[in-house]
């Protein structure tokens, strides 16, 4: 993997915990708290804890380990705790193999719609991108999600892209 990040505890972030725009990606024993963070807002927007985004001819990995994110309060348009995408801007983006094992999402309240897990290509860029994603999920918890003014979705695979598949 490119970035490795083990045993931290990330609270007050503006936007998003992680960004993380190109490469692999692997968290161990992770905390995202909430409190304190300052999300986008308005049309358009989304704000969360981690995204993992693959706008790379290069497959990706995306291992997730013994995570905790909890207590995301917004107001904005989408609200996702984990977000894992290929596409992009620009096309060809490769295949994405997403793993989560240990994943407790809990107390997520928005206005807009409230995504707990999501993986895909397209989704960000109207149908772009080549690759397809393959997620493998193991004691996944999910609990606790409120959208005042639209749906809370607990987990979304999902292919925009002509031709691609996702497989959970």
């Amino acid at each position: 993997p490119i970035l490795v990040l083990s045993g931290l505890t990330l609270t007050s972030y503006y936007y998003f915990a992680l960004l993380s725009l190109q490469g692999s990606v692997e968290l161990n024993q992770i905390e995202v708290d909430g409190n304190g963070a300052v999300f986008d807002s308005g049309p358009g927007s989304f704000s969360g804890a981690l995204a993992v985004q693959n706008p790379t001819a290069s497959d990706i990995s995306v291992d997730i380990n013994d995570v905790y994110i909890h207590d995301l309060q917004s107001d904005t348009q989408s609200m996702f705790a984990v977000i894992v995408m290929g596409g992009g801007n620009t096309a060809p983006a490769a295949n994405i193999n997403f793993t989560a094992n240990n994943l407790t999402i809990a107390d997520l309240t928005n206005t807009g719609a409230v995504v707990s897990l999501a993986a895909g290509f397209g989704v960000l860029n109207a149908g772009a991108g080549e690759g397809n994603t393959t997620a493998v999920l193991s004691n996944v918890t999910i609990a606790n999600l409120v959208s005042t003014a639209d749906s809370s979705v607990g987990v979304a695979l999902m292919t925009l892209a002509q031709d691609k598949s996702s497989t959970m």
